[in-house]
């Protein structure tokens, strides 16, 4: 890529940035296809189309954006957590389940991906694996307020209300039984 197209392609993309910023949705993806049509590689392009059509509730056409992207750089987990979240939104839980998977193979640091294992391991009648899910959380993340809401819930559910409810306490400072 020549230096001149390289500009070009940076002025278009904070231009497509400053849109999505100020709510100009559809000026902002037609920027981005501009870009990809300098550029067909540049993977970034696809995956702020794919977020926009997220954004926008339009999950077909973000999937297919970010399968695009999937495809230029396979290493980017958050790919493949954003393919998680769009096949939970059209309510695909066994391929958000391998999307998840997949990028907790390229990252077991981040707590996005086992917080949604868990909820997908509830969403399956799953309590122990969700269980344990949420406590690789907190091992990796020791105040993950939402792995501690939903450990509190899971240990209730499993009969251990004593330790649902001091879960429920470190996160609250109060105890409730709902």
């Amino acid at each position: 890529m020549s230096s001149h197209n390289h500009q070009k392609i940076k002025n278009i993309f904070e231009q497509a940035l400053k849109y999505k910023k100020s709510g100009n949705l559809y000026e902002s993806i037609e920027l981005y296809k501009k870009i990809i049509a300098l550029e067909p590689n540049f993977y970034e392009a696809y995956f702020n189309i794919s977020n926009i059509y997220e954004e926008l509730r339009e999950y077909d056409s973000a999937i297919k954006y970010l399968s695009i992207a999937k495809d230029l750089n396979r290493n980017d987990y958050e790919i493949n957590v954003n393919l998680g979240n769009l096949f939970i939104h059209k309510q695909m839980f066994k391929e958000a389940m391998q999307q998840f998977q997949i990028a907790f193979t390229k990252n077991q640091m981040d707590p996005r991906i086992s917080n949604s294992v868990g909820m997908l391991q509830r969403k399956f009648n799953d309590n122990l694996n969700a269980k344990k899910a949420f406590e690789y959380t907190l091992s990796i993340d020791k105040n993950n307020d939402f792995a501690i809401r939903q450990l509190s819930i899971l240990e209730r559910i499993l009969g251990n209300y004593k330790i649902g409810l001091e879960l429920l306490y470190k996160l609250t400072g109060k105890i409730s039984l709902k």
